[in-house]
């Protein structure tokens, strides 16, 4: 039978990969929310200033 100072190594092992996984999936997700946040409010400025514009301008807030 191992001893528990033999067990301890091969969890550390086993359990670390997982636990950076999880942590990159997790960095991932807020910065993909934060993203969308970013591109909700560029589209709601630009719904707002678009019909106080001029022609001129509204062709270059469409672009």
């Amino acid at each position: 039978m191992t001893s528990i100072q033999e067990l301890i190594p091969v969890l550390q092992t086993a359990i670390g990969p997982v636990i950076l996984i999880s942590g990159v999936g997790l960095l991932l997700l807020s910065m993909t929310n934060r993203l969308s946040r970013v591109i909700d409010r560029a589209r709601n400025l630009l719904a707002i200033s678009r019909p106080k514009a001029d022609l001129p301008d509204r062709k270059r807030l469409h672009r």
